[in-house]
């Protein structure tokens, strides 16, 4: 019944309310509670199995959300427990234990975290396990590209003109010859041999067998161009590999029609198959969960490819593995899983069917898409105009990922998201090649459409002669590798005079090229020929070869014979021609200004040379040493420099120095125009003496020198350091003729200036 007081009936309707919304509210916070702990116990327990002992699986999307939602679940309660005992929790943080604990939490959590979140934070970390699949290489270990040492080779071929210059990104719109003259050039750098044909023989050991080839055609948007491809194919029939043999494969055929291929699984000659579709046997089961292709594993299909080539794309992989190049390619070969993506690549390369049967990778970057697009888009394409070539698919994955990551800076984009981990665990945890920039030997290549254009600017000068003269080995002086070996014109592996004669016919400058060693023109008498009328053999010899009558110089009074051959040096002055000299002579010399620098010192032997320095003093024969003058004597000192001509005097015995009179007319000997010309061509197995110009043949002499080889040119030659000539060829000799090269001016004190 109702209460007698009206206001008593409404408090307990109030209270019944209060009642009611409490009733609610606790079974929504217990539902909310017991949901949410419900949810982070899964998400946890999902966590440590797909994560299981491989930590490093924790910086991958699927569990970064489930540790975010663990820590939802899980540090909602623990926050309303924190607010409901703040005040008991603020009085034991404020003592120096609580103090203390909150610290090191707080230090452990943001550690913990900086740690998760560097890219390549889990390298030192025990690796995933590893099948015990057998290790057997076919035909022997890696070809020429892998090093000893470990180092791995890359060749990084460039040709400026490889694309037509439209919009497109197709294989319609790329230069035949240009994409041609990469491949061809990249593989036969990377072996290192004279041809192609050479190196495609090293690449494949035995012709009879199969070879498959693996292209990346799944996207229309970026795909393996067949422009690309045919080289390599080319190169396979030239080695000996029938047409049939070679096998052109994919997952699907999504890009064939833009990337120039025709599905002919059936041939004749070379075919072009989809797996998808059951060409070649399709796919076999292989390896737990694997399927693989049956063209490298079956031989009941009459495949069984032994050798495998693969031909990846230069792309992006924006949410799943970063990037996709060599290593992601053989997701077409095999069927593995996407879940665990930077492992599975892994596991997948080191399937013995692909690991053991691979031998080259070529790399097709002419275009490179730097942010991934499922689709035909390609609006992030861009025109790269390279091809690499190796056979470490770390290592070329690695240079790869530098362009994209070079794209996305110059595009305005943050880093591969994620960060392909699959490079590092290749490298780190699987040992299929590596990811360190210091073990990989890297050639780069500039090519070009003009020969002979070895800088790649549209034009044969003094730049690209420069760089010829390099790569001379002389005929069958080999083996020409890296970049020289586009001196080598006619493919005959050596750098010779052939191939000087068609560096001349591709020369564009106004003016001739100049003279190179043995190649330019026969102005001068080899050394090797007689001597002119007077000089004996033994004068030749000694370095006193004629050049040519003309530059004999007449015999100075009072001196017998016919003359002097001279051969211009930088710091010594070369005399003979007297046959016949007087009795107790002294010489001296001076500068053509008149000025003495003194006379010449009694002769000893160096390396088989007579060499005198020069002194303050006359010295004469016979009296103030053994003997006569020699037959053919070098003189040096600080006052013998490049650029000078000198005047060498005889006296006799008895006659006043002081005198001019008493002297015989002076012998006028120069030394060479430019410092550091100590040559000038090599023919018939000698030298030729300095032509004027100083540039990488001097300086190779000079090193010829220093090496003691037998065809090095004389020591008076070439011995051109400290200040005071010390008869031997050493590195000082070598920087010198360096510095000549670059234009430097000479170094020493001048002649007129010397103490």
């Amino acid at each position: 019944m109702p209460h007698p007081d009206p206001a008593h009936d409404r408090c307990s309707d109030r209270d019944q309310a209060r009642h009611a919304n409490g009733t609610a509210n606790r079974f929504l916070q217990r539902w909310l509670l017991t949901n949410s702990v419900v949810a982070g116990i899964f998400a946890l327990i999902w966590l440590v199995l797909r994560s299981g002992t491989k930590p490093s699986r924790f910086v991958y999307p699927c569990q970064q959300t489930a540790i975010t939602a663990a820590s939802l679940a899980f540090g909602a309660p623990v926050v309303a427990a924190i607010l409901s005992v703040r005040r008991r929790l603020g009085n034991s943080l404020r003592s120096p234990l609580g103090v203390t604990v909150a610290a090191l939490g707080l230090a452990g959590t943001i550690g913990l975290w900086a740690f998760l979140a560097l890219p390549g934070a889990y390298a030192g970390l025990p690796g995933p396990p590893r099948p015990a699949y057998p290790v057997e290489r076919l035909d022997g270990e890696r070809p020429a590209g892998w090093l000893p040492g470990g180092s791995s080779r890359v060749v990084i071929a460039h040709h400026p003109d490889a694309h037509d210059g439209s919009a497109g990104r197709d294989d319609v719109h790329l230069i035949d010859d240009a994409v041609r003259q990469m491949v061809d050039q990249a593989v036969r750098a990377f072996v290192g041999t004279a041809t192609v044909t050479e190196a495609w023989e090293q690449i494949i050991p035995d012709p009879t067998k199969k070879v498959a080839i693996k292209i990346n055609c799944q996207i229309p948007g970026i795909f393996t161009k067949a422009k690309v491809v045919m080289p390599i194919a080319e190169g396979l029939i030239a080695r000996g590999v029938p047409p049939d043999n070679i096998i052109i494969y994919d997952r699907t055929q999504n890009g064939f029609s833009y990337a120039g291929f025709t599905r002919d699984p059936g041939g004749p000659g070379i075919r072009v198959g989809v797996l998808n579709s059951g060409d070649f046997g399709g796919y076999s089961g292989h390896a737990a969960q694997y399927t693989i292709a049956k063209l490298l594993i079956d031989e009941s299909g009459g495949f069984d490819c032994d050798y495998l080539i693969n031909v990846p794309v230069c792309k992006a992989l924006d949410g799943w593995s970063g990037v996709t190049m060599s290593l992601k390619n053989h997701y077409g070969t095999c069927s593995p899983r996407h879940s665990d993506i930077h492992n599975e690549i892994c596991l997948t390369n080191e399937l013995p069917a692909i690991r053991d049967k691979t031998r080259l990778i070529v790399l097709d970057a002419t275009y490179c898409e730097y942010k991934w697009y499922n689709g035909r888009n390609q609006q992030w394409v861009d025109v790269v105009n390279k091809v690499m070539v190796s056979d470490d698919p770390v290592a070329i994955d690695y240079q790869g990922w530098q362009i994209i990551e070079q794209l996305r800076s110059d595009h305005g984009l943050a880093p591969c998201s994620p960060y392909p981990y699959f490079i590092d665990y290749a490298a780190e945890f699987y040992s299929l090649g590596t990811n360190d920039p210091q073990q990989m030997d890297i050639i780069e290549l500039e090519l070009t459409d003009t020969p002979g254009d070895h800088d790649g600017d549209g034009d044969v000068d003094l730049d690209d002669y420069d760089q010829w003269s390099l790569c001379f080995t002389g005929c069958d002086g080999g083996s020409v590798a890296g970049t020289c070996v586009f001196a080598d014109f006619d493919l005959d592996g050596d750098v010779d005079c052939d191939d000087w004669g068609q560096f001349v016919l591709a020369w564009t400058e106004p003016a001739d090229p100049p003279e190179f060693l043995p190649c330019g023109p026969a102005a001068r008498r080899p050394l090797a020929e007689p001597c002119g009328p007077g000089c004996g053999p033994d004068q030749c010899a000694e370095d006193l070869d004629c050049t040519g009558e003309s530059r004999c110089a007449p015999p100075p009074t009072g001196w017998t014979g016919s003359g002097v051959c001279y051969v211009p040096k930088n710091r010594y002055l070369s005399v003979a021609g007297n046959c016949n000299p007087l009795p107790n002579t002294a010489r001296r010399v001076s500068l053509q200004s008149g000025q003495v620098l003194g006379w010449v010192g009694a002769p000893y032997d160096e390396a088989g040379l007579m060499v005198a320095n020069l002194v303050d003093t006359p010295v004469y024969a016979d009296v103030d040493f053994a003997g006569e003058w020699p037959q053919a004597l070098h003189i040096t000192g600080c006052g013998i420099a490049a650029a000078s001509t000198y005047g060498v005097q005889a006296i006799s015995m008895g006659l006043d120095p002081g005198d001019e009179g008493s002297y015989s007319a002076a012998l006028e000997l120069e030394t060479p125009s430019t410092w550091g010309d100590v040559v000038g061509t090599f023919a018939d197995g000698a030298w030729t003496p300095p032509n004027g110009v100083a540039n990488f043949v001097d300086i190779s002499a000079v090193v010829q020198g220093f090496q003691g080889l037998p065809q090095a040119a004389p020591m008076p030659w070439l011995d051109l350091a400290p200040q005071v000539p010390n008869g031997s060829i050493n590195f000082a000799d070598i920087s010198a003729c360096v510095s000549g090269f670059q234009g430097q001016p000479y170094p020493f004190a001048a002649p007129e200036n010397c103490p």
